[in-house]
């Protein structure tokens, strides 16, 4: 599953250098821009919890765009491993039936929140109601 995520970023163009402090100094390659790139964190899972039970408009990559209500957003995770410590935790939506057949980048809109890309994962088998799962995970040491 990492490969097919993998191979959809790439296509889009992501940039997967490591980040470090002297990148961040370091200006466009094109020159035009003086924007300092930022290391990726994990989206506000304090700012998520007020949301629980509201409802997301997700769009799939396909163009297909439904809403999914927001049913959990988990406890974070501390993870102490041989290459570092890790942090993560998870967003749990619920949508309709055969929503997100498969793991794909979907945009989710939400009146306060605005717009968000995550990576979306249909959970558990299928039936009434549809699972979908991002989980978010960063080094923290």
């Amino acid at each position: 599953m990492a490969a097919i995520g993998w191979r959809m970023a790439k296509e889009r163009g992501f940039d997967f250098t490591p980040w470090s402090p002297e990148k961040a100094n370091t200006p466009a390659s094109d020159g035009a821009s003086s924007i300092k790139e930022v290391p990726p964190t994990l989206p506000d899972r304090e700012a998520l919890i007020p949301h629980l039970r509201s409802e997301f408009q997700i769009r799939e990559e396909s163009g297909v765009s439904r809403v999914a209500m927001l049913v959990d957003v988990s406890a974070v995770q501390v993870m102490k491993g041989h290459l570092g410590t890790f942090a993560s935790y998870s967003l749990l939506f619920e949508g309709p039936p055969k929503f997100l057949k498969d793991s794909s980048i979907c945009v989710l809109e939400h009146p306060a929140l605005g717009r968000m890309e995550f990576f979306l994962t249909a959970i558990g088998k299928p039936g009434a109601k549809s699972f979908l799962e991002a989980v978010f995970s960063q080094r923290i040491t």
